[in-house]
């Protein structure tokens, strides 16, 4: 048998049973946490190390829980719709408008910004995206006048 055979028939051996040794070790694990409750007094005190331990086990149980949890739900992802830009223009102008039409004190700025413009919120998107770019691409940012 060549050693290449050998390490594929090791390795299919060595993970069968791997959800069952975790159910047993599971078992194991609540079998001792039920006994510890039953015989921890409700105004025991504990050394600190035994508070410890047991606050490491807690968060080391969440961590494989939230894993599991999280493994489980990759096949199951939801439907994120499709981005339409038209619609967040549409959305972002009757935000600005509406704003501007109420003269909201929390949201001057974008009322004055609007006002300065002109009402024209193409613009005032055409330069927050300028401004983004420019931002991203690490250059400097210049504010037309």
């Amino acid at each position: 048998m060549k050693s290449s055979q050998f390490l594929k028939e090791y390795d299919t051996q060595e993970y069968n049973d791997e959800a069952g040794m975790a159910k047993n070790s599971l078992h194991t694990i609540v079998r001792t946490a039920t006994h510890l409750e039953r015989e921890l007094g409700d105004n025991e005190n504990l050394p600190e190390w035994v508070q410890e331990k047991i606050a490491q086990i807690k968060g080391m149980m969440v961590s494989v829980m939230d894993y599991m949890i999280s493994q489980h739900e990759i096949g199951h992802k939801p439907e994120v719709p499709e981005f339409n830009m038209e619609s967040a223009y549409k959305k972002y102008e009757d935000m600005v408008n509406e704003d501007a039409s109420a003269g909201a004190s929390s949201s001057g700025a974008v009322a004055s910004v609007s006002a300065t413009l002109g009402g024209n919120t193409k613009q005032l998107i055409k330069r927050q995206e300028s401004y983004s770019n420019q931002r991203t691409k690490g250059g400097p940012v210049k504010v037309k006048k």
